[in-house]
């Protein structure tokens, strides 16, 4: 063959140059690859902003948790000072609590010294029963013991035989202020009396029958070999101090008078005559 047929020829029957066909094959697999590096940028940016996206819920959680981690910190802080007040609180009223119950105690203590009875005497009806002189009248006789601090007997006593059944006791009484008492100071914790007569309801007290005190110390001193000048000076001078109130009180004196208690005294009676911290002479049976 020759080359007559030339280019034109190949042309003309459609044959394709070889160099064509890798043209074309290579514009196909470039065509390919971009594609295929289209979607894969397009894969890798959909993974990139899903990425960014869950990135930036991580990021508002964990802002929203460290917010949530303050915001408790704070509530701690508060509640911690709310507890620290609270234990101040109960620290004061547990003080307040015992010093009150203290208070009470004292209270008590003092409301009870108030009312201690100090026994001064006894008295013991030996008999009664008609005047031999006048059956109208009845007589009674009675046996007076004082007694000391302890209670105990100073002496045998003495014996009275009064007119009538009633038998009166008379006194002279000194009460003290009451915080002497309730202090227990030594020589005004308590009332201070002298008994000077015994007398019956038929009889005027101007008549009355002296009692001779042991020693005219004021019960319940009267055990003691002296007695104090303090005491002296109130009982030698008693009226005038009865009758000048703030003489009597720079002494710590809150009374100063006479008392005759009595009792209606029965065949074979015995009575405690009692005498208070803070008042006066009482008269029981016993």
């Amino acid at each position: 063959m020759d080359g007559t047929l030339g280019k034109p020829y190949v042309e003309a029957r459609g044959i394709t140059p070889v160099s064509t066909i890798y043209r074309v094959a290579i514009i196909l697999i470039l065509g390919s690859l971009t594609s295929i590096a289209g979607w894969w940028t397009l894969f890798l940016r959909s993974e990139i902003k899903g990425s960014e996206i869950a990135l930036a819920v991580s990021q508002e959680q964990v802002e929203t948790l460290e917010q949530d981690l303050k915001s408790g910190q704070a509530r701690m802080r508060v509640m911690d000072e709310e507890l620290q007040t609270r234990a101040r609180q109960i620290t004061t009223l547990t003080a307040e609590l015992a010093e009150s119950e203290s208070l009470r105690k004292q209270s008590e203590a003092a409301r009870l010294l108030l009312k201690i009875n100090h026994r001064a005497a006894r008295i013991e009806v030996i008999e009664q029963g008609p005047d031999p002189a006048d059956p109208q009248k009845t007589l009674t006789r009675v046996r007076f013991i004082e007694l000391d601090a302890g209670g105990n007997p100073i002496g045998p006593g003495q014996e009275f035989t009064v007119e009538g059944t009633r038998v009166y006791l008379e006194s002279l009484v000194i009460k003290f202020d009451d915080t002497f008492v309730e202090g227990g100071d030594a020589l005004r914790g308590t009332s201070v009396c002298i008994f000077s007569k015994m007398f019956g309801e038929n009889t005027p007290a101007a008549e009355g029958q002296p009692i001779d005190t042991v020693g005219q110390r004021p019960h319940p001193y009267a055990q003691g070999d002296t007695i104090d000048p303090w005491f002296d000076e109130l009982w030698s001078s008693f009226w005038d101090y009865a009758n000048d109130p703030e003489a009597a009180a720079e002494k710590g004196v809150r009374a100063m008078h006479g008392e005759a208690p009595w009792i209606e005294a029965r065949p074979g009676g015995r009575y405690s005559v009692d005498l208070r911290s803070s008042g006066g002479l009482t008269i029981t049976a016993n």
